[in-house]
C-alpha cells in the first residue's frame, strides 16, 4: 500500500514542525511502505527527492501574498496525485492540502486522516492582523476547516485542549485521538554534558537559561525579556535565546536592545537539532513562557520546547496554562508560573539559580516522566494504534 502525506510547511527546517513531519514520515513509512510527501521548499531545494522508501515533491512556486501561495499549493497536490498514480492512504497537516484532497476524485476511496496542530482561523490572525478586518475571508477559512474536520475519516492532535476545542466545533469525540509531540533522540557524544566546540555557548562558563522556539508574541518572548531584566544584575547568568527561523527576531532583538541587555541576551537561529539538544543538557534549565491567547487557551498546543527541555533532564520554568500543565506537575517535574508575569517568572528562575540541588531533583524527574510518556517508541505506538482504529474496516 502506498501513502501520501500532504503539508504546507517547508520541509526539512530546524524547527519543531520539521521534527514532528520527520516523526510522520517515519510512523507512515513503517505502516505502508511507500510514502509521498508533498510539501513546500525555497531557493536550492530539489523539486523531487528520493530517499529509501520516502518520495519528497516540493512546491517551488513562491508568492508574497500567502492565499496565493495557498492556491500554488492546491495545483501542485493535484500535478502530483497525476504522477504517483494510485494512493491508498492519505495524512495531511492543513485546510490548504486537505481541500485538494478532498477534491481530487482520483481519492475518493482513500482514507483521510486530518492531523490537527493548529486552525488557521485562529492561527492566521496572529501573522497576519489585518484579517481581522476581513471577517468573510475568516468566515470562508472556518467553513474550510468544518469541511475538513467533518470529512476526514479520523483525526490524530496533540493536546487535549485541542481535542475538546475540535469537540466544540462538533467533531465527534470517538472521531479524536490524542497524540502529544515526542522528543527526537539522539546518540549524545558527550555523555557529560559538555557542548562541542562548534556549538553556541561553548565558551559559556556561567549558568546558561534557554529559551528555544518560535519568536512570535504569544511564546510570551516579551515577557521572558522584562522578566529577565529583573535578574540581569546577577553576573554568572545567560540568556541564550534559539530561534527555530529567523523570523520575527527584528522586535526581539529590538526588546532587547531596548532592556539594554546586549552583552546578557544571547541570540542565535537555526540550530540543529543535535546541537540544540547538547544546549538544553548543559542549561541551568529552559524557559517556556507562553501567554494567554486563544492560540494557547482556544486552540491548544502541544510545546515541542517543553518535552525536548524534559527529555534531556532540564527543568522547564512554563506557563500555567492547560497545554503546559499537561505535561509538568508543579514542582515534581518543573515549575508553573501565572502567565504574563514577568515577576512571576523572575522569581522562579532566581529560585532555581539559588537552589542548584532543587533544579537537579526537578531535571531527573522530569527525564523519568519523558521516559515513560513522552518517548519515540510510545509515540509510534499510538500513532499506529490511531490508524488501527481509523482504518481498521479496510
Amino acid at each position: 500500500m502506498s501513502a501520501l502525506f500532504a503539508t504546507f510547511d517547508v520541509f526539512p527546517l530546524p524547527k519543531g514542525s520539521s521534527t514532528h513531519i520527520a516523526h510522520t514520515l517515519k510512523a507512515l513509512s513503517a505502516l505502508f511502505g511507500q510514502v509521498n510527501l508533498v510539501t513546500l521548499g525555497f531557493g536550492e531545494m530539489p523539486r523531487f527527492q528520493k530517499e529509501g522508501d520516502i518520495s519528497i515533491y516540493r512546491c517551488l512556486s513562491h508568492h508574497p501574498n500567502f492565499l496565493k501561495r495557498t492556491e500554488y499549493f492546491y495545483d501542485f497536490i493535484h500535478g502530483t496525485v497525476d504522477r504517483i498514480g494510485d494512493i491508498d492512504h492519505v495524512h495531511f497537516r492543513d485546510i490548504w492540502g486537505g481541500m485538494a484532497l478532498f477534491d481530487d476524485p482520483r481519492l475518493g476511496q482513500a482514507k483521510k486522516i486530518f492531523e490537527v496542530n493548529g486552525l488557521p482561523s485562529i492561527e492566521l490572525p496572529y501573522h497576519y492582523p489585518q484579517l481581522m478586518r476581513n471577517p468573510g475571508l475568516l468566515s470562508r477559512i472556518r467553513m474550510m476547516e468544518d469541511h475538513c474536520l467533518e470529512a476526514a475519516d479520523g483525526i490524530i492532535t496533540v493536546s487535549n485542549v485541542t481535542k475538546r476545542y475540535l469537540e466544540g466545533r462538533g467533531v465527534p469525540a470517538a472521531k479524536i485521538r490524542v497524540i502529544p509531540n515526542t522528543a527526537s533522540e539522539f546518540e549524545d557524544p558527550s555523555p557529560d554534558g559538555r557542548l562541542q566546540p562548534e556549538d553556541p555557548m561553548a565558551a559559556e562558563t556561567g549558568k546558561i537559561i534557554l529559551y528555544a522556539g518560535t519568536l512570535t508574541e504569544w511564546q510570551g518572548l516579551p515577557t521572558l525579556i522584562k522578566a529577565f531584566e529583573l535578574i540581569s544584575d546577577r553576573d554568572d547568568v545567560i540568556l541564550f535565546i534559539a530561534g527555530s527561523t529567523y523570523k520575527y527576531s527584528r522586535n526581539i532583538k529590538k526588546a532587547v536592545r531596548k532592556a539594554g541587555l546586549e552583552d546578557k541576551i544571547k541570540f542565535r537561529t537555526g540550530l540543529s537539532r543535535e546541537s540544540l539538544h547538547r544546549v538544553y543538557r548543559r542549561a541551568a534549565f529552559s524557559m517556556a513562557p507562553l501567554s494567554r491567547c486563544s492560540r494557547n487557551e482556544l486552540q491548544g498546543c502541544s510545546p515541542l520546547k517543553i518535552i525536548e527541555s524534559m527529555s534531556a533532564g532540564t527543568p522547564v520554568i512554563a506557563s500555567n496554562l492547560a497545554v503546559c500543565a499537561e505535561y509538568i506537575e508543579h514542582m515534581v517535574d518543573g515549575i508553573l508560573v501565572p502567565p504574563d508575569s514577568p515577576r512571576a517568572l523572575a522569581s522562579a528562575m532566581t529560585m532555581l539559580l539559588d537552589d542548584e540541588e532543587l533544579a537537579m531533583r526537578l531535571g531527573r524527574k522530569a527525564r523519568a516522566k519523558s521516559r515513560d510518556m513522552f518517548c519515540m517508541e510510545l509515540w509510534m505506538k499510538r500513532f499506529h494504534a490511531a490508524y488501527e482504529a481509523f482504518t481498521r474496516e479496510i
